[in-house]
């Protein structure tokens, strides 16, 4: 089939992004590299949703960013004051609720496929000051996207159908499946230098649809390689401060632009963007990164397996006993 099956392109929200992105340039140019990289990462939120077409919806860029930034802060709040014991139960507590609030009448997935991944990858935060910073960057990465995206004209909106959406009784029986998974992944995450990899790999790909969790997890594995190569040849390779900070916006753009297709592409761009803020923030970006290339895709693959363990080996097994 023809790419454009897979792959759809959204110039709009490209455009938006990279108008964004202009005080994030020069902050990292003129001031500190870190700090305008860090920015970048706060304008991901805006990056991953569609503009609305309707400006007075347009709210809903500014409210995304608080609530993924607010998702940042409990992760590194439950690192730092919760140890594993009470990180892990309180990210069980959370897993539940959001597969309970989907199956119910008027709920909707978004919090258990979006906010308790995020939750999980603030694990990855050990001080309460950078988890500050990180909700921070966010919210004002939110809050320009959604002032900016006003000067953008209005237009008639386009009813989209979700195809293929799991129903109500899917998320239900999905429920115990799910939330262990959150707290096997929390305790094994706690052990390892970054907790949030594994428990965010764990939560963006388990659905309660077995093609969809198949498709996101083959992808999410092709696409953080390629993204931490990518951040590896770039940094072995001597880049400048505007080539770091230059193919990280294009990385955003090409986010932002292409959030909307069917293939699962994203952690490419946020693996590239993310990894290239740590490295500059770690002082590390002249250092020889081949060990980061293994390690943080052993944390990724750890995490796509405990998802297939409990989203679609298990369910699996316990359908073939009841039908037996």
């Amino acid at each position: 089939m023809a790419i454009k099956n897979y792959l759809s392109w959204n110039w709009t929200n490209a455009f938006l992004v990279f108008i964004c992105s202009i005080p994030a340039v020069y902050v990292a140019i003129v001031t500190n590299l870190a700090a305008g990289l860090g920015m970048l990462i706060g304008l991901i939120p805006a990056a991953v949703m569609t503009l609305p077409a309707k400006r007075k919806k347009r709210v809903s860029v500014l409210i995304l960013g608080i609530a993924i930034g607010l998702s940042v802060f409990i992760g590194s709040a439950l690192k730092v004051y919760f140890g594993v014991f009470g990180a892990t139960l309180a990210l069980g507590l959370f897993a539940y609720l959001s597969t309970v609030f989907a199956a119910s009448k008027k709920g909707n997935p978004a919090i258990m496929f979006f906010i308790i991944p995020v939750v999980g990858i603030g694990l990855s935060i050990t001080t309460i000051d950078a988890g500050i910073s990180m909700m921070i960057n966010m919210m004002s990465g939110a809050a320009l996207a959604f002032v900016v995206s006003l000067f953008f004209p209005a237009r008639e909106p386009v009813e989209k159908t979700a195809k293929g959406a799991p129903n109500k009784a899917a998320f239900k029986n999905f429920a115990p499946y799910y939330t262990t998974a959150i707290m096997v992944a929390t305790v094994i995450g706690f052990y390892l230098d970054h907790t949030g990899w594994i428990v965010g790999s764990v939560g963006l790909v388990m659905r309660p649809l077995r093609d969809m969790q198949e498709m996101r997890s083959i992808f999410r594995v092709i696409s953080v390689f390629i993204g931490v190569t990518l951040v590896y040849f770039v940094m072995i390779s001597g880049a400048s401060d505007i080539a770091l900070v230059g193919t990280a916006v294009l990385m955003l753009v090409l986010a932002s632009g292409l959030h909307e297709s069917k293939i699962y592409i994203m952690p490419l761009f946020i693996t590239y963007i993310v990894f290239t803020f740590m490295l500059v923030a770690d002082g590390q970006r002249h250092a020889t990164h081949w060990w980061l290339l293994s390690e943080r895709l052993l944390w990724v693959a750890s995490g796509v397996v405990i998802a297939y363990i409990f989203g679609l080996l298990l369910p699996k097994v316990f359908q073939k006993n009841r039908n037996d």
